[in-house]
């Protein structure tokens, strides 16, 4: 509903944005729409990092933000070979963006290599992001998708080299980034996974305060 413009109804995602309410602006019929922009945080990683299982546990210990496991909006239709993938993106952020207004700021899990929300249009509505990227050594990264059931089709070698070296990318990048925190799950079960994470929050907002 929030891109819906309160008085001339008009959808739009590409409000103006002014910083001093903020403001969402409606460009058609200039309405304001005050709003709450609040910081995003991303939770990414390769297949087999821990991602979906470690924000089960997360939301069980949290309640200063909303946890979402970003597989509960993926269509088959978003494959990125279809076109679609960045409206995937948009409805993470859409969605993200409509919970926060409750006053709880949003984490985002699931793979997203930056800067893909930060290219997308919804993306102006936060304060800014930032990154937790869950790596492991790619030796236990390949024993773990190697355990996956058959259905998941995570045991080919062709499947597994592909994470490995996408692993690989995100704990270079995340290494050199001011906004991104490379977590070392290797070793960590699911909730010490969780606990860091929770940590790594605490410690962004009571900065941001």
């Amino acid at each position: 509903m929030f891109n819906i413009c309160m008085q001339c109804e008009a959808y739009r995602s590409d409000k103006i944005i002014d910083l001093t309410g903020p403001y969402a602006i409606c460009p058609l019929c200039g309405c304001k729409h005050e709003f709450l922009r609040l910081p995003l945080f991303v939770i990414t990683g390769s297949s087999g990092s821990g991602k979906s299982r470690m924000s089960i546990e997360l939301a069980k210990i949290i309640t200063e933000v909303v946890v979402i496991e970003c597989d509960i909006f993926w269509r088959e239709e978003f494959h990125e070979d279809s076109g679609n993938f960045w409206e995937f993106r948009e409805f993470c952020l859409r969605a993200a963006k409509n919970i926060s207004q409750g006053g709880r700021p949003v984490v985002l899990c699931g793979a997203a290599s930056p800067p893909q929300y930060e290219n997308c249009t919804e993306f102006r509505y936060f304060s800014d992001i930032h990154y937790l990227i869950l790596y492991s050594d790619n030796d236990e990264l390949k024993r773990r998708l190697k355990k996956r059931p058959k259905y998941r089709r995570c045991y080919s070698d062709t499947f597994i080299n592909k994470q490995q070296l996408y692993n690989t990318y995100l704990h270079q990048l995340g290494s050199k980034s001011d906004n991104m925190t490379v977590l070392d799950t290797s070793d960590l079960s699911c909730k010490e996974m969780a606990i860091k994470a929770r940590e790594w929050i605490h410690n962004i907002l009571n900065t941001n305060q």
